[in-house]
């Protein structure tokens, strides 16, 4: 207590006589009054920290989960051997160095004398209490949650950055078609803006259509069924759709409206040779949209296994992927 007796008289001595104050001047008296109490909490908790190691491990991890719990159910998930962060509609997968820096830095506020072994026994109860069974597949729902919307079928949900909407019942003009987003709906994929059903016409959009289809109404239809399926999880169609014209001819435009529809982190761009690889398939994982922005084949190229591959994507068969680690 010497060191806050201390800093008090140190405080009391700035408010009377260098800065000396009016009797009648409270509200100044309440600013240093409060910043006085602010310090001496502030510490307290540092003379309050234990080292690490001489807290019981399961418990610092069960701290550290409820500090990232958001409503009714936890932001952070661990599932098939990654950690997974929720934020803004949807879960975004963790690097080890990433979840390590966050937990340690949590640690720091409150510990002293941290040590990787202490973090990585922390990490260890931490994986344990936030475990997804990885018997279930993304989407799905959680603990806690909207109970209607639980009645919702994943695949007829679109999640967007606040909120998830049933495709259906929107259709249908229910009245109760959608529930803000949380951490209970587990789902690596959403917008990056909200649905706006007041939204004026995109005009800008329609006069590009017109400069691009003219005449062609089919071709107009086509695309906007596309966009449409690119928004669900829905492949029963088993299609791929393929684009061919000249340089200049729209084609990059339309790759760059799905990328800000479907949303930059719901996308990739592959080229079909690293489709060919080892490794390319795992760059497909958790995507809406792969868009190949200018499809080449050339007799370096393995034709047939790029064939087979996008057969095999486009024809919903089930796939081993391999992953750098």
């Amino acid at each position: 207590m010497d060191d806050i007796n201390g800093f008090l008289s140190e405080a009391a001595q700035i408010v009377t006589n260098d800065n000396p104050l009016e009797p009648t001047d409270t509200e100044a008296r309440a600013i240093a009054v409060r910043e006085v109490r602010g310090v001496i909490r502030s510490r307290r908790k540092e003379r309050k920290r234990i080292p690490l190691e001489h807290a019981a491990p399961e418990k610092v991890a069960g701290s550290f989960l409820r500090s990232q719990v958001r409503g009714d159910a936890s932001t952070i998930r661990f599932y098939r051997d990654a950690f997974w962060k929720w934020a803004d509609g949807r879960y975004a997968e963790l690097s080890d160095s990433d979840v390590r820096s966050d937990v340690t830095r949590w640690l720091q506020r409150r510990y002293e004398r941290i040590t990787k072994g202490g973090v990585g026994n922390v990490l260890l109860n931490v994986q344990a209490g936030c475990a997804v069974s990885s018997r279930l597949d993304m989407p799905c729902w959680l603990d806690g949650g909207d109970r209607d919307a639980k009645a919702w079928r994943p695949d007829e949900i679109l999640v967007t950055r606040s909120g998830v909407v049933h495709l259906p019942s929107l259709f249908d003009g229910l009245d109760r078609f959608a529930v803000p987003s949380g951490p209970s709906f587990f789902n690596a994929i959403a917008t990056d803006y909200d649905i706006d059903l007041k939204a004026p016409k995109p005009e800008r959009w329609l006069r590009f259509l017109d400069e691009l289809f003219s005449d062609d109404h089919e071709s107009r239809r086509l695309l906007q069924e596309w966009l449409g399926y690119l928004l669900t999880r829905d492949t029963k169609q088993q299609k791929i759709l393929l684009m061919v014209g000249p340089p200049r001819s729209g084609k990059g435009t339309i790759g760059r409206i799905i990328k800000s529809l479907v949303g930059d982190g719901n996308c990739c761009a592959p080229t079909l040779a690293q489709l060919a690889s080892e490794f390319g398939m795992s760059g497909l994982l958790n995507k809406t949209a792969a868009i190949i922005g200018d499809a080449r084949l050339s007799a370096r190229h393995d034709l047939a296994q790029v064939t087979e591959r996008l057969l095999s994507v486009s024809g919903e068969d089930l796939q081993t992927v391999n992953r750098k680690h």
